[in-house]
């Protein structure tokens, strides 16, 4: 079972990215946001959870992922820069992330309140971030975890 020890309020956010940039952040330990949205990272705390929602497999390709594809918890470093190369320089956080399996959104659409449209069910993903209720993210996690979730 994942808990959590924070006494500050937990916040549950939705990070979108291709699958592949998942992957990486999972390797890392670590997640981002694209087109330096700092505030996003700095809104969030330490025993905070992301879970990531990706909607294409790669960067490169347009063949559909539609899945739930990591679930991690924010820890405790502040957000820092990481130089890629010379013209990339995203903002970081670090994040612990549980081991899952993926999940279809399809397969939660009837259940998450933020989805208001099901018939357009991809439009809250588009800002490439969200806060979403503990009750949505318990039911993406447990999914995700096959397990109960309790932050």
């Amino acid at each position: 079972m994942v808990h959590s020890s924070n006494a500050i309020e937990t916040r549950f956010w939705i990070i979108c990215a291709p699958r592949d940039h998942v992957m990486q952040s999972v390797k890392g330990g670590f997640c981002q946001l694209t087109h330096g949205r700092t505030k996003v990272l700095q809104r969030m705390s330490p025993g905070d959870w992301i879970a990531c929602y990706s909607d294409h497999a790669s960067s490169e390709s347009n063949l559909p992922c539609q899945c739930f594809t990591a679930i991690g918890k924010v820890a405790e470093r502040e957000v820092y820069h990481r130089a890629l190369d010379e013209q990339r320089c995203p903002f970081r956080r670090d994040v612990h992330y549980s081991p899952v399996n993926e999940v279809d959104i399809r397969l939660l659409l009837s259940k998450l309140s933020f989805i208001k449209n099901k018939t357009y069910w991809a439009l809250p993903f588009r800002r490439g971030y969200l806060e979403v209720s503990e009750s949505d993210f318990r039911d993406i996690a447990e999914r995700m975890l096959e397990e109960a979730f309790s932050p």
